[in-house]
């Protein structure tokens, strides 16, 4: 059962790990982004052209020329698995597209697991603020070593999966309409060493991503009968309240988020720079939506470009919460090249496109709420 609308408040991103290669996996046409799909391409210049277009794509070269000339010149869907509108005009200077996770039928779509996962990291952090005592820096490493919010997981969730309290939170993917992404280029607001802050592309990437305003449903539900079962054999204590129903799990969501935006804003107040207040503006639209949202309605962020305090629940900078010297230690092993940074926070990168697009927001509202 789909029992909630979702809506993409900002462009989302959830990748399939690939990058296709301007000129011969994907071509420009205006403002398209064609993405090719062989056999329909193979169907368009014919037998004769094959071996000509393996050449080129085997040397980089591009295949455009070889649909020039053809009568009726092929359109867009002729060519093409699916249809991504460009919103960068350099997009020709970029040589890749990070690609957005997409179905079989061409469908972009955030998964059940990403998104169940962002729920997962906004009620851990949210339990960690409530608890309000000092976590061990050894809460933080897991068995191999590596720090990892597993510890603390297993402390708050159970420490197994057949104790794991979140196997009865069930999330569907959400699969969105065909041709419904854009493309982004990506870039970092970046703390300089004049304590400036400024939008740059030494990092750029042409980014894929489902468009902001986009809408679809998705399952979120509580399997309570697996709970009440697993209850009365012991294998979990008790019922925790935010999985008491729905609207107490997307309230908690609603705080983490509302937190996390209030300490962005907070941490970017001294800077005057005109990228970062157009960062701050975006920031403060969506803070404003919280409040205004119906019980049972929420909004998290999910998928790439969540960046550091998002995906961790900032927590650990609370000195309340987390030691500062060990806060410095995390920091020099998660940080690459930490000694070239030691005089900046952390994080001091957020990323971002040119377009001041964050990405990753996301609002959840109950089908009967929407209708």
């Amino acid at each position: 059962m789909n029992n909630f609308h979702i809506e993409t408040i900002t462009p989302v991103h959830v990748g399939n790990g690939k990058f296709i290669q301007k000129d011969t996996e994907y071509i420009l046409d205006g403002d398209k982004i064609l993405v090719i799909s062989p056999d329909k391409f193979m169907q368009v210049i014919g037998p004769d052209k094959i071996e000509d277009w393996l050449s080129k794509i085997e040397n980089g070269q591009p295949i455009k020329p070889l649909i020039a000339g053809i009568n009726p010149p092929p359109e867009g869907a002729d060519i093409s698995s699916r249809i991504i509108q460009n919103n960068f005009k350099g997009a020709a200077s970029l040589p890749t597209l990070k690609e957005q996770i997409s179905s079989g039928m061409g469908n972009p779509y955030i998964p059940g697991s990403s998104l169940k996962g962002s729920i997962r990291s906004a009620i851990l952090a949210s339990l960690i603020r409530k608890k309000n005592k000092a976590v061990p820096l050894d809460w933080t490493v897991n068995r191999y070593g590596k720090y990892s919010a597993e510890p603390l997981e297993d402390s708050f969730f159970g420490s197994d999966p057949n104790h794991d309290i979140f196997r009865f939170l069930r999330v569907g993917d959400s699969y969105f309409t065909e041709n419904s992404t854009e493309s982004l280029r990506m870039g970092n607001i970046n703390l300089k060493g004049d304590d400036s802050a400024k939008l740059d592309f030494s990092k750029q990437q042409l980014t894929e991503a489902i468009g902001t305003g986009q809408r679809t449903t998705v399952s979120v539900r509580i399997d309570f009968t697996g709970m009440g079962s697993n209850t009365y054999y012991k294998q979990i204590e008790e019922v925790p309240y935010y999985f008491q129903d729905l609207k107490s799990l997307t309230s908690l969501i609603n705080k983490n988020t509302k937190y996390l935006i209030k300490q962005e804003l907070d941490f970017w107040e001294e800077y005057e720079d005109d990228d970062v207040t157009e960062y701050i503006n975006v920031l403060v639209e969506i803070y404003e939506m919280i409040p205004k949202l119906k019980p049972g309605s929420c909004i998290l962020r999910v998928g790439h470009g969540m960046g550091w305090t998002f995906l961790s629940g900032n927590w650990m900078k609370d000195p309340a919460l987390f030691n500062e010297t060990d806060f410095l230690e995390v920091v020099e092993k998660i940080r690459p090249y930490n000694n070239r940074y030691e005089q900046y926070p952390y994080p001091k990168t957020r990323r971002t496109s040119n377009e001041f697009d964050l990405l990753g927001f996301v609002k959840l509202t109950p089908v009967e709420e929407a209708e």
